[in-house]
Protein backbone atom coordinates (compact mmCIF):
# COMPACT_ATOMS: atom_id res chain seq x y z
CA UNK A 1 0.00 0.00 0.00
CA UNK A 2 2.74 2.25 1.13
CA UNK A 3 4.12 2.26 -2.82
CA UNK A 4 0.95 2.92 -3.87
CA UNK A 5 0.35 5.95 -1.62
CA UNK A 6 3.32 7.36 -2.53
CA UNK A 7 2.86 7.28 -5.93
CA UNK A 8 -0.83 8.84 -6.03
CA UNK A 9 0.57 11.41 -3.54
CA UNK A 10 3.50 12.19 -6.26
CA UNK A 11 0.87 12.49 -9.27
CA UNK A 12 -1.47 14.51 -7.28
CA UNK A 13 0.93 16.80 -4.94
CA UNK A 14 4.41 16.36 -6.94
CA UNK A 15 5.89 20.46 -5.71
CA UNK A 16 3.99 19.92 -2.11
CA UNK A 17 6.42 19.59 0.75
CA UNK A 18 5.81 16.32 2.38
CA UNK A 19 8.60 16.10 5.39
CA UNK A 20 10.79 19.50 6.97
CA UNK A 21 14.03 17.52 8.76
CA UNK A 22 14.88 18.92 11.97
CA UNK A 23 17.78 21.21 9.91
CA UNK A 24 14.80 23.20 7.80
CA UNK A 25 14.82 21.91 4.55
CA UNK A 26 12.10 20.04 2.89
CA UNK A 27 11.50 17.39 0.43
CA UNK A 28 8.08 17.07 -1.97
CA UNK A 29 5.84 14.12 -2.30
CA UNK A 30 7.61 13.71 -6.20
CA UNK A 31 11.46 13.47 -4.54
CA UNK A 32 9.75 10.92 -2.11
CA UNK A 33 8.71 9.24 -5.09
CA UNK A 34 11.11 9.38 -7.51
CA UNK A 35 13.99 8.55 -4.99
CA UNK A 36 12.30 5.62 -3.74
CA UNK A 37 11.77 4.21 -7.38
CA UNK A 38 15.67 5.07 -8.02
CA UNK A 39 16.32 3.37 -4.30
CA UNK A 40 14.25 0.37 -4.97
CA UNK A 41 16.36 -0.51 -8.37
CA UNK A 42 19.30 0.11 -6.90
CA UNK A 43 18.74 -2.23 -4.20
CA UNK A 44 17.66 -4.83 -6.17
CA UNK A 45 19.99 -4.77 -8.62
CA UNK A 46 23.20 -4.00 -6.38
CA UNK A 47 22.36 -5.62 -2.93
CA UNK A 48 20.03 -8.53 -4.98
CA UNK A 49 17.08 -7.58 -2.38
CA UNK A 50 13.71 -9.40 -3.84
CA UNK A 51 9.76 -9.59 -2.80
CA UNK A 52 9.86 -11.14 0.41
CA UNK A 53 12.82 -10.32 2.10
CA UNK A 54 13.43 -9.17 5.49
CA UNK A 55 15.35 -5.82 5.55
CA UNK A 56 16.08 -4.08 8.61
CA UNK A 57 16.69 -0.31 8.93
CA UNK A 58 18.85 0.33 12.55
CA UNK A 59 19.02 4.41 11.83
CA UNK A 60 17.10 7.46 13.09
CA UNK A 61 13.72 8.58 12.09
CA UNK A 62 15.34 10.81 8.75
CA UNK A 63 13.77 11.31 5.78
CA UNK A 64 16.16 9.16 4.29
CA UNK A 65 14.32 6.29 6.63
CA UNK A 66 10.85 7.07 4.54
CA UNK A 67 12.67 6.80 1.26
CA UNK A 68 14.25 3.39 2.10
CA UNK A 69 10.96 2.38 3.68
CA UNK A 70 9.11 3.58 0.26
CA UNK A 71 12.09 1.48 -1.86
CA UNK A 72 11.63 -1.49 0.15
CA UNK A 73 7.59 -1.57 0.07
CA UNK A 74 7.97 -1.08 -3.94
CA UNK A 75 10.39 -4.15 -4.02
CA UNK A 76 7.90 -6.13 -2.06
CA UNK A 77 10.57 -6.74 0.77
CA UNK A 78 9.07 -6.64 4.82
CA UNK A 79 11.00 -3.93 6.53
CA UNK A 80 12.22 -4.49 9.80
CA UNK A 81 12.35 -0.93 11.75
CA UNK A 82 15.24 -1.05 14.70
CA UNK A 83 14.80 2.11 16.96
CA UNK A 84 17.52 4.09 17.15
CA UNK A 85 17.22 4.50 20.88
CA UNK A 86 17.64 0.63 21.42
CA UNK A 87 20.79 -0.18 23.47
CA UNK A 88 23.69 -2.79 21.37
CA UNK A 89 22.07 -5.89 23.31
CA UNK A 90 18.53 -4.34 22.62
CA UNK A 91 19.52 -3.84 19.10
CA UNK A 92 20.73 -7.30 18.51
CA UNK A 93 18.16 -8.81 20.25
CA UNK A 94 15.66 -7.39 17.21
CA UNK A 95 17.78 -8.30 14.78
CA UNK A 96 17.91 -11.73 15.70
CA UNK A 97 13.93 -12.07 15.95
CA UNK A 98 13.78 -10.05 12.75
CA UNK A 99 16.45 -12.64 10.79
CA UNK A 100 17.28 -10.06 8.06
CA UNK A 101 18.81 -10.85 5.05
CA UNK A 102 19.85 -7.38 5.18
CA UNK A 103 21.11 -4.75 7.43
CA UNK A 104 21.21 -0.84 6.56
CA UNK A 105 22.27 1.06 8.97
CA UNK A 106 23.60 4.40 10.12
CA UNK A 107 27.19 4.09 11.29
CA UNK A 108 26.81 5.49 14.87
CA UNK A 109 24.36 2.36 15.81
CA UNK A 110 26.56 -0.29 13.93
CA UNK A 111 27.08 -1.90 18.04
CA UNK A 112 25.06 -5.09 18.40
CA UNK A 113 24.91 -5.95 14.49
CA UNK A 114 24.73 -9.85 13.79
CA UNK A 115 28.18 -11.00 12.29
CA UNK A 116 26.70 -13.33 10.02
CA UNK A 117 24.58 -10.51 7.79
CA UNK A 118 25.63 -8.46 5.04
CA UNK A 119 25.25 -4.71 6.12
CA UNK A 120 25.14 -1.49 4.17
CA UNK A 121 26.12 1.49 5.65
CA UNK A 122 23.86 5.46 4.74
CA UNK A 123 25.06 8.63 6.31
CA UNK A 124 21.43 10.65 6.94
CA UNK A 125 21.51 13.20 3.96
CA UNK A 126 21.31 17.40 4.91
CA UNK A 127 19.43 18.46 1.82
CA UNK A 128 16.63 16.89 -0.20
CA UNK A 129 18.39 15.94 -3.06
CA UNK A 130 21.22 13.82 -1.16
CA UNK A 131 19.04 11.32 0.30
CA UNK A 132 19.36 8.00 0.11
CA UNK A 133 22.16 9.25 -3.06
CA UNK A 134 24.91 6.23 -2.73
CA UNK A 135 21.77 3.84 -2.77
CA UNK A 136 20.12 5.20 -6.61
CA UNK A 137 20.19 4.78 -9.83
CA UNK A 138 18.77 7.94 -11.27
CA UNK A 139 15.56 7.92 -13.48
CA UNK A 140 15.25 4.26 -12.72
CA UNK A 141 11.80 2.38 -11.64
CA UNK A 142 11.04 -0.91 -10.49
CA UNK A 143 8.01 -2.80 -11.86
CA UNK A 144 4.82 -2.38 -10.23
CA UNK A 145 3.72 -5.32 -7.71
CA UNK A 146 0.42 -7.35 -8.29
CA UNK A 147 -2.16 -6.85 -5.48
CA UNK A 148 -1.27 -9.57 -2.39
CA UNK A 149 -3.02 -8.84 0.66
CA UNK A 150 -1.26 -11.58 2.33
CA UNK A 151 2.31 -9.57 0.82
CA UNK A 152 4.25 -8.91 4.63
CA UNK A 153 4.87 -5.39 4.73
CA UNK A 154 6.91 -4.58 7.99
CA UNK A 155 7.88 -5.80 11.59
CA UNK A 156 6.95 -3.77 14.60
CA UNK A 157 8.58 -4.54 17.62
CA UNK A 158 7.51 -3.50 21.07
CA UNK A 159 9.56 -1.13 23.54
CA UNK A 160 11.35 -4.50 25.07
CA UNK A 161 9.79 -3.09 29.04
CA UNK A 162 9.03 -6.39 30.06
CA UNK A 163 12.25 -8.59 28.56
CA UNK A 164 14.08 -8.38 24.82
CA UNK A 165 11.79 -6.30 22.07
CA UNK A 166 9.66 -8.47 20.65
CA UNK A 167 8.04 -7.94 16.88
CA UNK A 168 4.72 -8.31 14.99
CA UNK A 169 4.23 -9.01 11.43
CA UNK A 170 1.79 -6.68 9.56
CA UNK A 171 0.95 -7.73 6.17
CA UNK A 172 -0.80 -5.18 3.51
CA UNK A 173 -4.30 -5.77 4.25
CA UNK A 174 -3.56 -5.18 7.80
CA UNK A 175 -2.15 -2.04 6.75
CA UNK A 176 -5.65 -1.15 4.41
CA UNK A 177 -7.34 -1.86 7.80
CA UNK A 178 -5.77 0.80 9.52
CA UNK A 179 -5.55 3.19 6.52
CA UNK A 180 -9.12 2.88 6.19
CA UNK A 181 -10.22 2.96 10.26
CA UNK A 182 -7.96 6.40 10.07
CA UNK A 183 -9.44 7.89 7.06
CA UNK A 184 -13.20 6.77 8.17
CA UNK A 185 -13.35 4.38 4.89
CA UNK A 186 -12.46 7.33 2.70
CA UNK A 187 -9.42 6.35 1.55
CA UNK A 188 -8.23 9.39 1.43
CA UNK A 189 -6.25 11.16 4.47
CA UNK A 190 -8.39 14.62 6.23
CA UNK A 191 -11.74 13.04 5.44
CA UNK A 192 -11.74 10.69 8.34
CA UNK A 193 -14.27 11.48 11.37
CA UNK A 194 -14.56 14.88 12.96
CA UNK A 195 -14.90 16.10 16.88
CA UNK A 196 -16.90 18.47 18.56
CA UNK A 197 -14.86 21.27 17.11
CA UNK A 198 -14.52 20.41 13.49
CA UNK A 199 -10.96 18.91 13.93
CA UNK A 200 -10.26 15.59 11.90
CA UNK A 201 -9.71 12.64 14.44
CA UNK A 202 -8.90 8.89 13.75
CA UNK A 203 -12.10 6.58 13.93
CA UNK A 204 -10.44 5.23 16.46
CA UNK A 205 -9.47 8.32 18.93
CA UNK A 206 -13.07 9.39 18.13
CA UNK A 207 -14.42 5.54 19.71
CA UNK A 208 -13.11 6.48 23.19
CA UNK A 209 -15.54 9.14 23.33
CA UNK A 210 -18.42 6.81 22.53
CA UNK A 211 -19.59 4.44 24.34
CA UNK A 212 -19.35 0.72 22.58
CA UNK A 213 -22.06 -1.74 23.00
CA UNK A 214 -22.79 -5.40 22.59
CA UNK A 215 -22.56 -5.12 19.09
CA UNK A 216 -20.00 -2.96 18.57
CA UNK A 217 -17.95 -5.50 20.93
CA UNK A 218 -18.42 -8.16 18.48
CA UNK A 219 -17.78 -6.09 15.28
CA UNK A 220 -14.42 -5.16 17.06
CA UNK A 221 -13.91 -8.65 18.00
CA UNK A 222 -14.60 -9.91 14.35
CA UNK A 223 -12.13 -7.23 13.20
CA UNK A 224 -9.39 -8.12 15.68
CA UNK A 225 -9.70 -11.52 14.08
CA UNK A 226 -10.06 -10.91 10.40
CA UNK A 227 -6.71 -8.89 10.67
CA UNK A 228 -5.10 -10.04 13.61
CA UNK A 229 -0.95 -9.48 13.11
CA UNK A 230 1.38 -12.60 13.16
CA UNK A 231 4.05 -12.56 16.38
CA UNK A 232 7.49 -12.89 15.62
CA UNK A 233 9.60 -14.84 17.77
CA UNK A 234 12.91 -14.95 18.80
CA UNK A 235 15.62 -17.92 18.50
CA UNK A 236 16.67 -19.42 21.52
CA UNK A 237 20.18 -18.86 22.61
CA UNK A 238 22.56 -22.39 22.21
CA UNK A 239 23.01 -22.10 25.89
CA UNK A 240 19.14 -22.25 26.57
CA UNK A 241 17.63 -25.42 26.61
CA UNK A 242 13.90 -26.16 26.06
CA UNK A 243 11.88 -28.15 28.43
CA UNK A 244 8.76 -30.48 28.45
CA UNK A 245 5.61 -28.13 28.08
CA UNK A 246 3.39 -30.27 29.50
CA UNK A 247 5.96 -30.77 32.82
CA UNK A 248 6.31 -27.78 32.88
CA UNK A 249 2.76 -26.51 33.43
CA UNK A 250 2.34 -23.83 30.77
CA UNK A 251 3.88 -23.22 26.53
CA UNK A 252 7.30 -22.83 26.38
CA UNK A 253 9.26 -20.09 24.89
CA UNK A 254 8.69 -20.39 20.77
CA UNK A 255 11.44 -20.69 17.43
CA UNK A 256 11.76 -18.07 15.44
CA UNK A 257 10.33 -16.06 12.59
CA UNK A 258 8.40 -18.57 10.49
CA UNK A 259 10.53 -19.88 7.70
CA UNK A 260 11.00 -23.00 5.16
CA UNK A 261 13.38 -24.61 8.01
CA UNK A 262 11.14 -23.44 11.14
CA UNK A 263 7.60 -23.78 12.92
CA UNK A 264 5.36 -21.92 12.09
CA UNK A 265 3.50 -19.48 13.88
CA UNK A 266 -0.72 -20.30 14.51
CA UNK A 267 -1.78 -16.57 15.01
CA UNK A 268 -5.42 -18.55 16.26
CA UNK A 269 -3.88 -19.40 19.12
CA UNK A 270 -4.14 -16.98 22.29
CA UNK A 271 -1.23 -17.44 24.18
CA UNK A 272 1.33 -17.60 20.50
CA UNK A 273 4.08 -14.71 21.91
CA UNK A 274 7.38 -13.62 21.81
CA UNK A 275 9.30 -14.96 24.82
CA UNK A 276 12.36 -16.05 26.18
CA UNK A 277 14.61 -18.13 28.62
CA UNK A 278 15.46 -16.16 31.81
CA UNK A 279 17.94 -17.17 34.58
CA UNK A 280 14.93 -17.86 36.73
CA UNK A 281 13.41 -20.41 34.15
CA UNK A 282 16.53 -22.21 34.01
CA UNK A 283 16.73 -22.60 37.36
CA UNK A 284 13.72 -24.28 37.55
CA UNK A 285 13.74 -26.28 35.29
CA UNK A 286 17.15 -27.86 36.84
CA UNK A 287 15.73 -27.99 40.31
CA UNK A 288 12.39 -29.88 38.92
CA UNK A 289 14.90 -32.20 36.89
CA UNK A 290 12.64 -31.80 33.93
CA UNK A 291 13.73 -33.92 30.46
CA UNK A 292 14.65 -31.69 27.86
CA UNK A 293 12.68 -31.87 24.35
Amino acid sequence: MLAEVLNRAAKEFPDRIAYVSAEGWGATFGQLDQFSDECAVWLSSRAGVREGDVVSLVMPSTIDYIVLFGALAKLGATTAGVNSLLTARERAGALECADPSLVIVDPALSDGLPASVPVLEIVSADNAEDMVRSMRIPNEAPPPLPPDPQRAFTICFTSGSTGMPKGALFRDEQIRAIAASDTGGSGAWGHGNRDAKGRVVSRRANSRHRRVGHRGQRRMGSRHAQHRVDPIRARRRHDEDPVDAGERGHHPPHGSLAGPDRDAVDPAVPHARAQRWTDTDRAHAASARLRPL
